[in-house]
């Protein structure tokens, strides 16, 4: 694949791993060739289950399937859902073309080396040598963005850097010809690896061989290259091509830069130092022997052209023009070649002069062009990270009001239980209103005793108007009922030996009375049960919640499952934990059994908490059972036979009641 294409998919990596689902591209991408079936098994069990993972181990893959392969994936992605990114993606790779194109005119290209010399002097050895130098920088630069883009570095630019802050723990501060030097040389060197060829393109730069010469005598000045350099030459006579210096150097310098730890060098890391630092004078030497077979090819095809005949030129001089580039594809315009008769009007070094002249103004547009594409790419990274950073503020922003509007429903819907609630209390209150009416109407003018009980039974009517009027008040109404029940029963041992209709209405006034204390205790248990969650939810643990599901009843198995559920969001993972809990344990779920499990789990804090919602009292132990007076009543007790809900439904269903 293209490197240009590798670094699309790289800047777009974690927008395509988000959103893509690998089953819609995959017919397009085993039908053109680009993955074969068993190929792409491989990709889907190396995923995994995770749809992010299966996209990123694509990707990973897909630089490998050749040329055609970015390609096929847009148009994969075009096909379906993802036609966006496709089209992202190709725009980007297009824009990247042109850009590439425009740079590629602005180097010379091997048709205007006629400018050079005669245009009979053209032949094609010089033609292959140009194309070669054009194909060699544009391998180098390639290899250079794939090794920065896979983070493995230049051994040789790392060694560069060593040696400034190497003097800077040595109390020295690095010259500006030494920082400018190695600047220089990190632009110039852009291969991860060099031979013979590759080190060939450093003719095109002369100024660059100054520059080495100046790093090499730094370090032979300070020391930094070991005796181990005197093996190395001794390798380079006896005819070792630069592979085996490489090889033979490099262990060192990797073994050097893995284990240096910015704390100083003894003299066994120097040594290692040293043996990869030799490459600088190495190259420096390769450079100069290209510099000078080059200008042996240019004179010898300057002698053998037909303008050689007016008079022969002086060969080019063995010194190195300092601050200068050298390069065979001058301005398209420039007047160098050497007019018939005028031969010593120009010497080699006017020629050479203007040519480097040339070439410094075209690399320096040459640079401005890389630097408006980098220029561009980070300024398309940062606003692609901007509209990134809205959306996600954008989604958080829509949690919190999604989050709010929950807990208005959650309130709108304990207060529509509530006023149910409150309706059938008094609903209830109303039937024992209506018995207490009942009662005291039949009561009237029969003895004393009777007047007596009317009185009573008016006392207790007035109580219950008051809780039908007022607004029911849960605080207070569990005590008020509870003493409304009270007095009924003792009403129901004055009337032992009565009226059995009166006795049938205190009955069910005592039922009424029980079913509104079981509501308000459920209702009250209920509430309780609501706060403690609501507490759990606020204050458990991202590494406390599968202790406390254990505790629960949960599985590990079943808690993981809940936390992948809502992977990126805890908040929900507790909420799901105790909704499925509760549903689980029906009414047998209690806030008594999340402070027990709180306290099981060590959080004795948020257990305490709990039991101070639930520690009241509970109304169930006071409420008492429907009751019917058996025997004769003293003065001090009243002798109570408990009686079922059942016996008196059957008691009841018999009409005894009715008919004694």
């Amino acid at each position: 694949m293209n490197p240009a294409h590798e670094d699309i998919l790289r800047r777009h990596r974690t927008d395509i791993v988000k959103v893509l689902d690998v089953a819609h591209v995959k017919d397009s991408l085993i039908e053109n060739g680009v993955f074969s079936t068993q190929l792409w098994e491989e990709v889907e069990k190396a995923g995994g289950e995770s749809r992010r993972e299966k996209a990123s181990r694509l990707l990973d893959r897909l630089p490998t399937r050749g040329p055609s392969a970015f390609s096929c994936f847009c148009e994969a992605l075009m096909a379906g859902e993802y036609d966006f990114l496709g089209e992202q993606l190709t725009a980007e790779a297009e824009q990247q073309h042109v850009l590439e194109s425009v740079q590629a005119r602005g180097r010379r290209t091997p048709s205007s080396s006629h400018h050079f010399f005669d245009e009979a002097a053209v032949n094609g050895q010089t033609q292959t040598m140009d194309q070669s130098l054009i194909g060699q920088i544009s391998n180098i630069r390639k290899e250079y963005r794939k090794c920065l883009l896979r983070g493995k570095g230049v051994t040789l630019i790392k060694a560069l850097n060593k040696v400034i802050h190497f003097k800077k723990l040595r109390g020295k501060k690095a010259s500006e010809q030494t920082v400018t030097s190695l600047k220089y040389i990190k632009e110039a060197l852009k291969s991860p690896s060099f031979d013979e060829s590759n080190v060939s393109v450093l003719t095109d730069i002369l100024d660059l061989v100054e520059k080495l010469k100046h790093i090499r005598d730094e370090l032979q000045k300070d020391g930094s290259v070991p005796d181990y350099v005197t093996k190395l030459n001794s390798m380079l006579a006896e005819g070792a091509d630069f592979s085996t210096l490489h090889n033979t150097t490099l262990g060192f310098g990797l073994d050097y830069l893995r284990d240096f730890g910015m704390q100083g060098m003894d003299a066994t890391t120097k040594l290692k130092f040293g043996s990869v630092l030799v490459l600088i004078p190495y190259v420096c030497d390769l450079s100069l022997q290209a510099v000078q077979l080059t200008k042996r090819h240019s004179s010898d095809r300057v002698d053998d052209s037909p303008s050689s005949e007016a008079g022969k030129m002086e060969p080019f001089s063995d010194v190195v023009v300092e601050g200068v580039a050298m390069s065979p594809f001058p301005e398209q315009h420039d007047d160098v070649f050497l007019p018939e008769g005028q031969s010593s009007a120009r010497s080699y070094r006017d020629m050479e002069g203007t040519m480097m002249s040339r070439l410094d103004r075209t690399s320096e547009r040459i640079s401005q062009l890389e630097h408006t594409q980098i220029r561009y790419s980070q300024d398309r990274d940062r606003t692609s990270n901007g509209i990134l950073e809205e959306i996600k503020k954008l989604n958080s922003k829509m949690d919190i009001q999604t989050l709010k509007i929950d807990q208005m429903d959650k309130k709108i819907e304990q207060q529509s239980m509530l006023l149910q609630q409150n309706e059938d209390i008094k609903e209830s209150l109303s039937d024992v209103s209506n018995h207490l009416e009942y009662i005291r109407k039949a009561l009237g003018g029969q003895t004393e005793k009777k007047t007596v009980l009317e009185a009573k039974i008016s006392s207790l009517e007035d109580r219950v108007w008051k809780l039908l009027d007022q607004e029911i008040d849960r605080s207070r109404l569990m005590e008020e009922i509870r003493g409304v029940e009270s007095e009924v029963v003792e009403l129901k041992e004055w009337f032992q030996d009565g009226d059995l209709y009166i006795t049938e209405r205190l009955e069910q006034m005592n039922r009424h009375l029980l079913d509104v204390l079981l509501k308000l205790e459920r209702d009250s248990l209920g509430r309780q049960l609501s706060a403690a969650i609501d507490m759990v939810e606020k204050q458990l643990k991202f590494k406390e919640f599968t202790s406390f599901a254990r505790k629960l009843g949960f599985s590990d198995q079943e808690s993981t499952k809940i936390r992948s559920a809502a992977r990126d969001n805890f908040g929900q993972q507790k909420s799901e934990l105790l909704r499925k809990w509760r549903e689980k344990n029906g009414s047998n779920a209690t806030a008594k059994h999340l402070e027990q499990a709180c306290r099981n789990t060590g959080l004795s804090t948020l257990a305490d908490k709990i039991a101070r919602i639930s520690g009241a009292p509970s109304a169930a132990h006071s409420v008492r059972l429907p009751s019917l007076t058996g025997g004769q009543a003293t003065p001090n007790r009243i002798g109570v036979r408990k009686t079922s809900y059942q016996e008196l439904k059957v008691t009841a269903s018999r009409g005894e009641l009715y008919h004694k």
